[in-house]
């Protein structure tokens, strides 16, 4: 049985279309008999505001800080 991973992110889950068609794309697969992991990560621009959000919080502190 084949298996792969997929990683949806930004762009890709910004708003509910964009979800659909990663659910549709995954659901294809999985008919296959293909064994699917999904990975997702933040929404949109959000992993922007959290890294700046993080840098303003730490008051400009190494990236070790962040971590």
């Amino acid at each position: 049985m084949k298996r792969i991973v997929v990683k949806f992110g930004g762009m890709s889950v910004a708003d509910g279309e964009r979800v659909r068609l990663g659910v549709e794309a995954v659901h294809r697969e999985y008919r296959k008999g293909t064994q699917v992991a999904v990975v997702v990560s933040a929404m949109g621009h959000a992993t922007d505001e959290l890294i700046e959000a993080a840098k303003a919080s730490t008051g400009g502190q190494d990236k070790r800080t962040r971590a």
